[in-house]
Formats: C-alpha cells, sequence, structure tokens
C-alpha cells in the first residue's frame, strides 16, 4: 500500500486558474459540464459566496480542489459542494476525502451546520466515498445533468443536534420548498 500523501490546503487565487481548468477538464474528461469552463473557475474563485480550496502536493502539484458555495440565506445555513476535482494521477490516494474534510472543518468555522452536494446517480466510486463520510442519499434529481444522468442529492449534518426527527424524503423537499410544517 502507498504512503499517505502529504498534502497543503489553501484558498485558490487567480494566478491558479488555469491550472484548475486542466484538473478539472482531466478529472471530468468526458462529463464536462460546463460550456465556459475557464470563466466558470475564474468567476467562482473571484465570488464572495464561494470558496474554492486546492490540495497541494509537498512538490507543489494540484493534486485536487473542491468548489463550495457558502450562503446561507439561499442554502438555509448548509455548504453546498458544486464541484469535486482530483486529479487522475492522485485519484484513490485520499485527495477527495480530505478535500471534503477541509469543507467540514471551513463550514463549522463559519457556523454552518450542513454540508450538501450533488453526484451522478451511476458514479459509484463518489457515492461510495460520500457514504463513507457520514451523507446520506436524500432524493433524487432526474436529468440533472446535460447528458441526461439523474443526480442523487446528499446531505451530512456536521452538528447532531441539528438532524431533523424522522427526516425523510418528503420533508426533506418540504423544507427545499421552504415549508416548514
Amino acid at each position: 500500500m502507498p504512503s499517505k500523501l502529504s498534502l497543503a490546503f489553501r484558498k485558490a487565487a487567480a494566478r491558479d486558474v488555469d491550472a484548475l481548468v486542466k484538473v478539472y477538464a482531466d478529472s471530468f474528461a468526458d462529463k464536462n459540464e460546463a460550456t465556459d469552463l475557464d470563466g466558470y473557475i475564474r468567476w467562482s474563485v473571484a465570488d464572495r459566496d464561494y470558496r474554492v480550496i486546492i490540495a497541494e502536493t509537498a512538490d507543489s502539484k494540484i493534486a485536487g480542489f473542491v468548489m463550495t458555495e457558502f450562503n446561507s440565506s439561499t442554502m438555509r445555513n448548509a455548504v453546498n459542494v458544486a464541484q469535486l476535482a482530483v486529479s487522475p494521477e492522485f485519484q484513490g490516494q485520499g485527495v477527495g476525502r480530505a478535500l471534503l474534510e477541509q469543507v467540514e472543518e471551513t463550514a463549522l468555522k463559519n457556523e454552518f451546520d450542513t454540508v450538501t452536494l450533488q453526484v451522478r446517480k451511476g458514479n459509484a466510486k463518489a457515492r461510495g466515498l460520500y457514504s463513507s463520510m457520514g451523507f446520506r442519499d436524500m432524493g433524487e434529481e432526474k436529468k440533472y445533468y446535460r447528458d441526461g444522468e439523474s443526480a442523487i442529492e446528499m446531505k451530512k449534518y456536521l452538528n447532531p443536534t441539528t438532524v431533523p426527527k424522522a427526516f425523510g424524503i418528503p420533508r426533506y423537499f418540504r423544507r427545499m420548498a421552504g415549508i416548514y410544517a
């Protein structure tokens, strides 16, 4: 078994955009959803409601990044993982898990108690990672991606006291619609 990869984490800057575009394009080769990838990443790095966290190796290679939306007014005190990309060279070495741990840590520091994400229904590897980290399936969004594949909505409560009792799928959709009855 290979030794654990040593990673440093930092906030992305405008100078990182080209490298992030490459990591994203390489990691999502045939499933790229962005029509203007450079613009999308550039905008996300600059937008105040987004945090883009980079995982860097000891020799300054970008192993991966996570793009999160921090906006409690629209996400009801949840951080949404918009993108998680790991360079193919570093996949299977714990980079994705480490990036999600950084998201959780940052969320708690900023008083967010929930992390949400969407994942391709057919991406068993990613779904397995998320489930192993405590994310639960909350529903399915049909034809979510441009190619028609559905997304599984997943959620993790970071504070056990915020987990609603009997929080099932119907209640989830009522909450997402803003109905709290």
